[in-house]
């Protein structure tokens, strides 16, 4: 996806956020599905992991990459780097 409009609406319309997206015809996102699920079966570890850290991001306003945060795909994959490189240590 490449986002190409993002907004977030006022109280009056409680606070929603609105992102408008292109799909395009090299977009890996199926591919990516069975690599998560690769990782999720290989490192038990990975999704608590992932759940706490996104917590933390979300508290942070870091959750979003628009606006300088991280993507949950980007988070996964710094993860497992991490978790790899640790089981090598």
């Amino acid at each position: 996806k490449i986002p190409v409009f993002k907004i977030e609406t006022s109280s009056k319309f409680h606070k929603m956020k609105v992102d408008i997206t292109l799909k395009c015809s090299s977009h890996a996102g199926v591919l990516a599905v069975s690599l998560i699920e690769k990782y999720l079966d290989l490192y038990k570890p990975l999704k608590p992991m992932m759940l706490v850290l996104k917590k933390l991001l979300y508290s942070l306003k870091l959750e979003d990459p628009y606006f300088g945060g991280l993507t949950s795909y980007g988070l996964l994959l710094m993860i497992v780097a991490f978790i790899q490189v640790s089981v090598l240590l």
